[in-house]
């Protein structure tokens, strides 16, 4: 598995990393193309502002930031690995 900022053929990890509200119409074009990748969505306002409404577009993980590098990893690769 590689880690990249670019679209390079399988994806199987999406990080929308600093979610704002307003990015219901991204995560669902998101879900869209990537039908079977894992997505993953952090941001810093509390939870009951976006965690519900992220997860309803698409994502698979909706998380409060930060996160430890532990925690982001496994969230990432899943079972993967």
């Amino acid at each position: 598995m590689e880690f990249t900022s670019r679209e390079a053929g399988r994806v199987d990890s999406i990080w929308v990393c600093g979610y704002e509200p307003g990015q219901v119409e991204r995560l669902r074009a998101l879900r869209g193309r990537f039908p079977e990748s894992h997505i993953l969505v952090t941001g810093r306002q509390g939870e009951r502002e976006w965690q519900s409404a992220a997860l309803e577009s698409g994502a698979d993980e909706a998380r409060r930031w930060p996160l430890s590098r532990k925690l982001l990893q496994s969230l990432l690769l899943g079972d993967r690995r």
